[in-house]
């Protein structure tokens, strides 16, 4: 059994093996939501993606009781990501359960993987990421000329 206890902050500290070991929630690890541009061959799609990050026990505990874990360090590792399309879109924190749509399923993991780096307005370009294109695309509303 993995025991864990708060230390200050954002840092928890749990049982390793004869010791314990500091597990830190990065600095940027609130929980916020960033508009992201995601493109692929052909492909735009408005997404919202939020990094879970408990404020408070209440938001802790309820993302607890939704299954993201019981301590604020492992509700951050779950990032949800929204499609925005006028209230019809899927959302999920599994980058998996897009299916076979390659475009959700690799744009979900690097939005999970780097978010802290990520500006809200950011464009993830699939065809870029998978090394299909030589330079990534440029934001649709530099280029369309709507909006």
């Amino acid at each position: 059994m993995v025991r864990r206890r708060r230390l200050h902050g954002r840092d928890f500290c749990r049982r390793a093996g004869d010791g314990f070991e500091t597990l830190r929630v990065s600095e940027g690890a609130d929980m916020n939501a960033k508009l992201i541009e995601i493109r692929d061959e052909g492909t735009l799609i408005p997404v919202m993606a939020v990094r879970l990050a408990a404020e408070g026990e209440a938001e802790r505990w309820l993302l607890s009781w939704s299954g993201y874990g019981q301590e604020v360090a492992q509700q951050a590792q779950f990032v949800l990501v929204a499609q925005i399309n006028a209230g019809y879109g899927t959302i999920t924190s599994d980058n998996f359960k897009w299916g076979d749509r390659r475009t959700m399923l690799y744009a979900h993991k690097y939005i999970k993987e780097h978010f802290d780096e990520l500006e809200s307005g950011a464009v993830i370009d699939v065809e870029f990421i998978l090394g299909e294109s030589e330079k990534p695309k440029e934001p649709q509303r530099l280029t369309a000329g709507v909006g």
